[in-house]
């Protein structure tokens, strides 16, 4: 079968809906998902519109290998993590294309542990569905799907069971929040964990109808709204959510953080001294390194991807991992974003400190951080790597993913997207005028190989 156009990798395989991916694409990927595996396979979508037609097809190609479907309609991707554990399910798909524009959709595969599969594991699904040999049932062979429990209630369970979120200390404190669920798949699981934890919550976009109010990305520059309901309910914080649940952007009155910046702030609100690392990806900001040095914790570097930084955070037990994005893992609830888990953690630390989320935010250093990117042919970046490399000096170079140079004071990291068909270029210092002279540079390099600007990130 042809998957070209599919973008296919360690975040699992994303499409247009009716153009690159389709019903048959769908049905493909789950029956190859499915043949090695066999059991009862979770299948769970965000709140697109077109997830109701895929997961009929994902069904169809799961029950014709011998897989048992167990669907549970809409949720959050770690909604769906924690039901295939809590349900001792062999697996998952999640249908989502997480911050991908709306005529978009995607499945992300789980595995038995609630974890995604690793990337060899994701290429082996690709390969033999592009190459088939699926073994397929007989007529009398196709297990018929079952509901799954509410798969909501799995992962509120889970949160406030954690002894890292104190739902009393929060009860009490009182907090008055915005949430910006976007229309996607998260509004009934914030508005149930704002009745538990009383807290006075303004949801914009709670309904999960997939017809998002803006640019899914919870980036600074599409979330306005948001930015001017906190400041006129003078509400004690703000957060928001992309549509399958698993990042978390935050605002106080004072204004939008940069994403960058959740991480950090739940590492400042989560770490103690001498805990075990942090794990994060090469994109990452150094501010996490900033506020895990104050606690005497290691930060261990990965590639971009949350199963990368899953594995890494399994083989180093780390006491919380994370991305860049807005990602945040942390293990004492499961191995998996969850941008629910991290503002519950971010609110019980506030509510025990007395302190306040731009407090917080006022103790982590900062640094100017541009990103790009650019849309290159294949020949062309399978060259770049060696031409960036000689192109600069004075560096210590990882290139576990992509290329990232590191300098005393700024670094830059040049890799192809797993998740759309750009490559990204990250660069984070102190002083923004030599960080555009380096992106400046890398964006010629690659241009004069054929490459096309994008706007922003």
């Amino acid at each position: 079968m042809d998957f070209s156009g599919m973008i296919m990798g360690v975040s699992g395989a994303r499409g247009i809906v009716g153009e690159t991916l389709t019903p048959e694409v769908a049905c493909r990927l789950a029956s190859s998902f499915g043949h090695e595996r066999g059991g009862s396979i979770l299948v769970a979508r965000d709140s697109r519109p077109s997830g109701a037609a895929i997961a009929q097809a994902v069904c169809a190609g799961l029950a014709s290998v011998g897989c048992a479907p167990v669907v549970a309609g809409i949720c959050t991707t770690p909604g769906a993590q924690i039901g295939v554990e809590d349900l001792g399910l062999a697996g998952g798909i999640m249908i989502t294309a997480s911050h991908n524009p709306a005529p978009w959709n995607g499945l992300k595969f789980i595995g038995g542990d609630g974890a995604f599969i690793t990337a060899e594991e994701a290429d082996g699904v690709f390969a033999r569905a592009r190459a088939g040999g699926m073994v397929l049932r007989g007529w009398d062979g196709w297990p018929a799907p079952a509901d799954a429990p509410d798969i909501t209630v799995l992962q509120i369970r889970r949160i406030v069971n954690s002894p890292l979120v104190d739902v009393s200390a929060i009860r009490r404190r009182g907090f008055r929040l915005v949430v910006d669920c976007n229309h996607g798949a998260s509004g009934p699981l914030i508005r149930a964990m704002a009745s538990l934890m009383d807290l006075e919550i303004h949801v914009l976009g709670e309904e999960p109808t997939g017809r998002f109010c803006h640019t899914p990305e919870p980036s600074p520059e599409h979330l306005g709204a948001l930015r001017e309901a906190v400041r006129e309910d003078q509400a004690d914080l703000g957060a928001a959510i992309d549509p399958d649940g698993d990042r978390l952007a935050l605002c106080t009155t004072d204004g939008l953080l940069p994403e960058e910046a959740t991480l950090a702030c739940v590492a400042a609100a989560l770490l103690r001294p001498n805990d075990a690392p942090v794990v994060t990806n090469l994109s990452t900001s150094r501010m996490v390194e900033d506020v895990a040095g104050r606690f005497g914790v290691p930060v261990i570097r990965t590639p971009v991807g949350e199963a990368h930084v899953v594995s890494a955070m399994k083989a180093f037990g780390a006491t919380l991992g994370g991305e860049g994005n807005g990602g945040v893992i942390i293990p004492g609830v499961h191995y998996g974003r969850d941008a629910a888990a991290g503002l519950a953690v971010l609110l019980s630390h506030l509510a025990q400190r007395g302190q306040t989320l731009a407090g917080l935010w006022n103790q982590i250093p900062r640094y100017v951080m541009i990103k790009r990117k650019v849309r290159v042919a294949p020949e062309t970046w399978d060259t770049f790597p060696g031409r960036l490399e000689r192109e600069f000096r004075d560096f210590t170079v990882d290139t576990q993913d992509g290329v990232r140079l590191n300098w005393p004071a700024r670094w830059v990291h040049v890799r192809r997207s797993n998740t759309e068909p750009v490559v990204r270029i990250i660069a984070e210092g102190s002083a923004g005028g030599e960080l555009m002279s380096i992106i400046e540079t890398i964006e010629r390099m690659l241009v004069g190989g054929g490459a096309l600007p994008c706007a922003g990130l």
